[in-house]
């Protein structure tokens, strides 16, 4: 999974199509390194946008954010330059990157419209198709907050999601 990896902890956001990511998106720092983010990017305007990178094999819908991040997702200072970045893998194969910007304002506006959402497969008084959730994180010491990243955001167009079948164009492992 190096080119997962590759993208996700290195200087390869900027090679995103949009044009407001066109400056800097620099890895955080070791002395940067918070909880709340991956990549601290400036967009065109100088504007800090903090970018959240998780990775995911193609057969899973679900990502896991901690408290801290989902905090930062929803906070008021951040609420319009937070983004989430999910890069969706199969092995060692980029399948495509889902970008999400104004996480939280998007977040709501697509929860606003679940009513428009297709029918679940999960049948009444049987499974529940979870869309967020709550569980306990590997170490059972504090929550993860689950979100359904197929259902709500490649299910439904929205103008802060971004979809990059096979990935981001002429990019190859290791470049």
């Amino acid at each position: 999974m190096s080119i997962v990896f590759d993208l996700e902890r290195t200087n390869q956001l900027n090679l995103l199509p949009d044009k407001d990511l066109v400056d800097l998106c620099h890895p955080i720092e070791p002395y940067q390194v918070t909880k709340n983010h991956d990549f601290l990017c400036k967009d065109s305007k100088g504007k800090n946008i903090y970018s959240e990178v998780k990775t995911i094999s193609y057969n899973n819908p679900i990502i896991r954010l901690k408290t801290s991040q989902w905090e930062s997702l929803c906070s008021e200072n951040r609420k319009d330059n937070y983004e989430l970045v999910i890069v969706i893998h199969k092995g060692d194969t980029l399948i495509e990157i889902i970008r999400v910007s104004s996480v939280w304002a998007t977040l709501k506006n697509i929860l606003s419209k679940l009513n428009h959402q297709s029918i679940s497969q999960a049948n009444y008084q049987g499974t529940v198709e979870v869309i967020l959730g709550l569980q306990k994180n590997q170490d059972g010491n504090a929550n993860e907050i689950l979100i359904n990243w197929q259902r709500l955001f490649k299910s439904i167009q929205h103008s802060h999601v971004n979809i990059y079948p096979q990935g981001i164009p002429n990019v190859t492992k290791g470049s």
